[in-house]
Parts: structure tokens; C-alpha cells; sequence
């Protein structure tokens, strides 16, 4: 917190100790710019799913098909997560 604070009065830096989301408000939405921010979603989610994956037992895996199957047909990533948080939840209880 404190070099957050510090780190603030550098010249040109009076938006760091704010969330990134607040700061890009402020950038202006070209169409280059929001395709780069809709690519990098998907690849930051890629990077966190596909090791877990691989590594994980097939409570991981039957949860990533599951959030895959419901977000691409309900078009809701968010019911798609809960889903397969869901599936993940309910096979680790069981096992």
C-alpha cells in the first residue's frame, strides 16, 4: 500500500494507485484498441484454464467442457462459469 502511495507522485503516474479497469475508462475506444482488449480476455482465460487441464483430474476437465458447452450455447460466459464451477463442485463432493 504504502509504495502504491509512494509510487503515485511520480510525475505522470497519478492514475496507478487506481483499478485498471478506472484508469482504461479514460482511453479512448478505437477499434484497434477494443479488438486488443476482446483478444487479450481470451488469451489471459486461455492461459489459466488449458494448464489446469492438463495438470487436473477429470473433475477439471468435465468442468471445462461443461463451462464451454453452456457458454457457447447460451452465449453467457457467466452462466458458463457457474456451470462449470457447478460440475467441479458437485464431482469433488462425490469423489
Amino acid at each position: 500500500m504504502q509504495m502504491a502511495c509512494q509510487s503515485s507522485r511520480v510525475k505522470g503516474a497519478r492514475f496507478l494507485p487506481y483499478p485498471a479497469v478506472f484508469r482504461v475508462s479514460f482511453v479512448p475506444m478505437t477499434p484497434r484498441i477494443e479488438a486488443a482488449l476482446k483478444a487479450l480476455s481470451g488469451s489471459v482465460l486461455v492461459a489459466l484454464v488449458v494448464p489446469a487441464a492438463i495438470e487436473g483430474g477429470v473433475e477439471v476437465v468435465a468442468a471445462v467442457v461443461v463451462a464451454a458447452v453452456v457458454t457457447a450455447a447460451s452465449s453467457r460466459p457467466l452462466i458458463g462459469m457457474i456451470a462449470g464451477v457447478s460440475v467441479a463442485a458437485l464431482m469433488r463432493m462425490v469423489s
